[in-house]
């Protein structure tokens, strides 16, 4: 851990990640990391299969293969070595504005957008297929000029197809997003969207329980509650109502330079980093609790002095634990300890 206390202010900085390579971001385009039918804002229309799908991707066999994310089946479909696969955790294209012309890679060669690559690094583009009522949305090989799509479970291959291409003269922009709205990155904090046991990059350690756990929160019943990822349950732990949750969908925290410190919210009080929001919309701050030989994270209730594990399944609260801590002042709102009940 660093040094609890700096002589001078400094900027922090974070490691951008979504999951996969920064260099397969390709085009400036952005691709939002979701789980289990989850479509962030801004996602892009994909086609239509008696619901509107949306433009995904995942990693399969080596591979990043384009394809589209279908809410209802809680899944992306993608298609490798003949055969049509649902990936539970994948990513969206989002704010991307350009539109599906009829392929003509002569006239629109500079303005494809890459979404994907092969196992041997073969870049893969974006293609629709419109087949009656149906539009399905695969990906194109531009060595074989062929969209692959996958229908009733098999992959085929289409000659007539059409591709997205980037507008013409223009500057890009997107609007960044985690899955949560911008509102609840406190205090500069970057959380990163996760799912199914995924741990990102520069992830914040939580505790020890048998094995590493990190910095999570999740949403819940109109809430944001700060918790643990347990990688091998794949899945982040929270408190809520005496009872312990899993969540398969999450975020995690990275790149934070702070610590976990004994709760002295006189001497600490400015480097609070507020982690999560009641219903009610009180703030929500990162706990740690040491029993014997694990030390597991919950969440913390200023206005009831106690920070909230989960054990057992079921919600304990103690009154001696550890409160995390920024190693930068933040902007957190002023402490009012009184004896209002858990919310």
């Amino acid at each position: 851990m660093s040094s609890p206390v700096k002589d001078s202010i400094e900027e922090i900085t974070y490691e951008m990640n979504y999951g996969y390579e920064d260099r397969f971001h390709w085009d400036g385009a952005l691709w939002v990391q979701a789980a289990e039918g989850v479509v962030p804002p801004n996602a892009v229309v994909a086609g239509y299969e008696g619901e509107v799908t949306y433009i995904g991707r995942a990693k399969y066999c080596g591979g990043i293969v384009p394809g589209r994310v279908i809410p209802s089946k809680q899944a992306c479909f993608v298609f490798y070595d003949g055969l049509e696969s649902p990936l539970r955790d994948y990513q969206v294209l989002c704010g991307h504005r350009g539109e599906f012309v009829r392929k003509d890679h002569d006239r629109y060669k500079d303005r494809l957008l890459r979404a994907g690559v092969t196992k041997r690094g073969k870049p893969l583009y974006l293609g629709l297929v419109h087949i009656g009522l149906k539009s399905i949305v695969g990906y194109v090989d531009l060595s074989k000029d062929r969209c692959y799509i996958g229908m009733n479970g098999y992959e085929k291959r289409y000659t007539d197809y059409y591709v997205p291409v980037k507008p013409w003269n223009e500057e890009i922009t997107y609007e960044m997003y985690y899955g949560y709205e911008d509102r609840f990155h406190w205090d500069g904090a970057l959380w990163v969207q996760a799912a199914e046991g995924v741990v990102p990059p520069n992830a914040v350690v939580a505790g020890y329980e048998g094995e590493v756990t990190y910095i999570g929160r999740t949403k819940y019943h109109g809430a944001i509650v700060p918790g643990r990822v347990i990688p091998s349950k794949q899945a982040c732990f929270v408190v809520y109502d005496g009872v312990e949750r899993s969540r398969r969908d999450y975020q995690v925290l990275c790149g934070n330079p702070g610590e976990f410190v004994p709760k002295d919210y006189d001497r600490f009080k400015e480097r609070l980093l507020r982690a999560g929001v009641t219903k009610r919309g009180d703030p929500l701050y990162l706990g740690l609790v040491r029993l014997g030989l694990i030390s597991i994270v919950g969440c913390v209730d200023l206005s009831t002095d106690r920070c909230y594990i989960g054990l057992d399944g079921f919600e304990k609260s103690y009154t001696d634990y550890d409160v995390y801590v920024s190693n930068e002042v933040t902007t957190a709102p002023p402490l009012a300890l009184s004896g209002k009940s858990s919310p």
